[in-house]
């Protein structure tokens, strides 16, 4: 199983969402495998300005998405009613659920998640594209 370099400053719980506060990062999960990172903008670009938006790569299975991906908008506003405007709607033929990503999360063992600083480093794995 491939793991994402963990520094130990801010995370982001991608397993607990339901325990994260409100922030301009949104978790997002249920995307088609073929979701591109274009995609995943052009949807979620309709509710506001994005400032990064991207999904996570299936390496293994070499597939542009593992189903999940982030978006980070300009302003908190814009990440709420994007929250309230897409979750559950359909996404390409998918049902999607959003949660907020939130900072200084662990996952179930105790370990850091994904640190919501180096998400930039992920989208450089999107070679399928």
């Amino acid at each position: 199983m491939h793991r994402l370099p963990l520094p130990r400053t801010q995370t982001t719980d991608v397993l607990a969402p339901e325990l994260s506060k409100k922030s301009t990062y949104l978790f997002v999960r249920g995307l088609p495998f073929s979701t591109t990172n274009q995609d995943l903008e052009n949807y979620f670009g309709e509710q506001g300005p994005i400032r990064r938006c991207f999904v996570i790569p299936d390496k293994k299975n070499q597939l542009p998405c593992r189903g999940i991906g982030f978006v980070q908008y300009a302003l908190l506003t814009d990440s709420e009613e994007a929250m309230s405007m897409f979750n559950g709607k359909e996404f390409n033929g998918r049902k999607i659920q959003i949660e907020y990503a939130s900072e200084d999360k662990h996952d179930k063992n105790g370990k850091p998640a994904v640190n919501i600083d180096d998400l930039d480093q992920i989208k450089d794995f999107n070679a399928l594209d």
